[in-house]
């Protein structure tokens, strides 16, 4: 872990930010309109503080049915919505893929609701945006054409676009550990210092697949003054360009004095230290954090109330209710040296993968963003689609969905936040949905529905 300060941020380079397009709609994004914004953006200050350090832990108990529809009708007092959550937490199995590929951003939305968008390619992640394109395989998708009544949405919609476009161009900087891999091989060492770089630069010279950006990165860290190795310098360089983007993201919501009195006082409370002590990690960790959290609630989606410590039941109740749910974790190909097996029987025309129970595993603490679309009772299985995929309408046979067992969904996950990382306590959300009470609901045994028109 990096043991750079807050402190020696100046002493790294600046990394470039995002293209003209990306940089010039934030730079206009405060002319387009709107209070509604500012107000969204007190209420999204004041959850998220709640959410994340006074979050109530009887929102995740183990409901039986009564307490269920009691609590429904206590928050919402929507009788119908409540004879749902009765009838759902009865079944055994649920199964609610999003439809394949995404609707075409192109075209406008059916004012009357009735006529969906036609569906095209959604092209596999790029880079280290998980989060978002598992986010967008839920949340409501408005398009670039949006009607008069969603021209809010299409701001929030453009905003987080415009930050995943900034993440997306510092992946030069995120992959840059992987040449720092190949240097520790090389050189059978743990730590790459400059003195030992300076010893063997030849041998360095020879790695196959070099950049001239990886020599760059690597000419820089040896005339900084950072007394850090070379890894730690890769690290400390994306948290501090990190930084940068979710700074000028929240700033665009969030004034930046709250933002400034959070830097101060919640790091104080997370961390348990004095603002000076705080490292460059640290600050990164938890304004991303502070950035994802933004970024569901202005696109419309909120916390689950399922978690992992509770029993799957609970798990098919939400997902017949509010459809797919976003997770982090360690799931996936990315995790696997082998490739996963088709299993011999379909669901709704899906194909299923799974890796074989003993499937050899890779090591890698950097956690990835998955969508959980079914589970079922009978043999405790949870199903999921993958963000790193991509989904195709026009070939519905390479769509893959992946099965796991419920246990190995609880080890693996970790919470939204991933401050406290596999804390099986009630208090931490591990799971973000559609928000119900919005006015793009899930529809029963269907999907957000803006997102599917």
């Amino acid at each position: 872990m990096s043991i750079v300060s807050s402190t020696s941020i100046k002493q790294l380079p600046n990394i470039p930010e995002a293209n003209e397009e990306v940089l010039s709609f934030y730079q206009t994004a405060d002319d387009v309109p709107n209070e509604a914004c500012r107000d969204m953006a007190n209420q999204v200050w004041q959850i998220w503080s709640q959410f994340v350090l006074q979050r109530a832990s009887n929102f995740h108990e183990t409901f039986e049915s009564e307490a269920v529809v009691k609590l429904v009708l206590d928050f919402t007092g929507d009788y119908y919505q409540c004879c749902k959550v009765a009838l759902a937490v009865e079944k055994k199995f649920v199964f609610c893929p999003p439809p394949l590929g995404k609707p075409d951003p192109s075209k406008t939305i059916d004012p009357n609701f009735l006529q969906p968008r036609p569906r095209v390619n959604q092209k596999p992640q790029k880079g280290p945006t998980c989060t978002y394109y598992a986010m967008m395989s839920i949340a409501p998708r408005i398009g670039k054409k949006p009607l008069p009544f969603h021209e809010e949405e299409r701001i929030a919609e453009r905003l987080v676009s415009a930050r995943r476009k900034c993440h997306l161009n510092l992946n030069y900087v995120y992959n840059l550990r992987y040449f720092a891999d190949k240097i520790s091989t090389l050189l059978k060492v743990d730590k790459i210092t400059k003195e030992v770089i300076r010893a063997n630069f030849a041998i360095v010279l020879t790695i196959k697949n070099v950049t001239g950006l990886d020599g760059k990165a690597l000419n820089d860290f040896m005339e900084s003054k950072l007394k850090i190795d070379f890894l730690e310098y890769v690290h400390a360089l994306y948290y501090k360009a990190s930084i940068q983007i979710e700074s000028k993201f929240l700033t665009k919501i969030i004034c930046p004095q709250i933002l400034e009195q959070y830097y101060v006082e919640n790091f104080q409370q997370i961390f348990k230290k004095q603002w000076s002590e705080v490292q460059l990690y640290e600050e990164q960790s938890v304004l991303q954090a502070l950035a994802d959290e933004v970024s569901f609630k202005i696109r419309q989606l909120q916390a689950s109330f399922w978690h992992p410590s509770q029993e799957i039941d609970q798990l098919i109740s939400e997902l017949w209710l509010h459809g797919p749910h976003m997770i982090g974790g360690y799931f996936g190909k990315v995790y696997y040296i082998d490739e996963p097996i088709l299993l011999k029987d379909r669901i709704q025309n899906r194909k299923i993968y799974a890796w074989p129970v003993g499937a050899k595993r890779k090591v890698d603490t950097v956690a990835h963003s998955v969508v959980i679309v079914g589970a079922n009772k009978v043999d405790k299985r949870v199903y999921y689609i993958d963000p790193q995929d991509g989904s195709n309408p026009a070939q519905p046979d390479s769509a893959k969905v992946y099965a796991t067992s419920y246990e190995t969904l609880r080890k693996n996950i970790i919470t939204i936040d991933n401050l406290k990382p596999k804390i099986p306590t009630p208090s931490n959300p591990y799971a973000i949905k559609i928000n119900p009470n919005g006015p793009n609901k899930y529809a029963l045994h269907g999907n957000p529905r803006i997102n599917y028109l």
